[in-house]
């Protein structure tokens, strides 16, 4: 689940080489992004076994955004926003959570269902924060028009 958070993150970028006509430069990234992840699979799943799969996974996602980021800055003259990083590990960490609460409740109690909800409602406010200004007012516009077509 980690690799395709962060994977999912990295190939929106990368899907923007191929808007930027850069079919060479996708081409090369992915690839390389493969290959490490592929490698460092075959070094790590011995030692560690299904983890190792999913740490080289992590690793090439993560390689596959930092070769991005460099093509799309020399190449195009276009950054990713800061943010982008932020929300990335934000994600992460909520991940984290998530499996720390999985591991410390049982989901069928009151204390489970409790805890998740709880992680939820601020993973949400967290996130809430995080978002630009203008976005959240774009949200809350929104939310509040479904709310009174609701009501009608």
């Amino acid at each position: 689940v980690a690799w395709q958070c962060l994977y999912q993150i990295s190939n929106v970028y990368l899907q923007l080489l191929i808007g930027l006509d850069d079919a060479r430069g996708y081409g090369v990234v992915a690839t390389l992004g493969h290959l490490a992840a592929a490698a460092l699979c075959l070094s790590l799943v011995g030692r560690f076994g299904l983890l190792g799969i999913g740490i080289s996974f992590v690793v090439g996602a993560l390689i596959t955004a930092l070769l991005t980021r460099m093509r799309l800055r020399s190449r195009h003259g276009l950054s990713i926003p800061p943010i982008v990083a932020v929300l990335a590990v934000y994600s992460m960490a909520g991940l984290c959570l998530v499996a720390a609460v999985g591991h410390w409740t049982h989901e069928a109690t009151l204390v489970g269902s409790g805890a998740r909800a709880l992680t939820a409602l601020a993973f949400v406010t967290g996130l809430w924060f995080l978002l630009p200004r203008a976005l959240r007012s774009e949200l809350s516009s929104g939310m509040a028009a479904w709310g009174r077509a609701r009501l009608r």
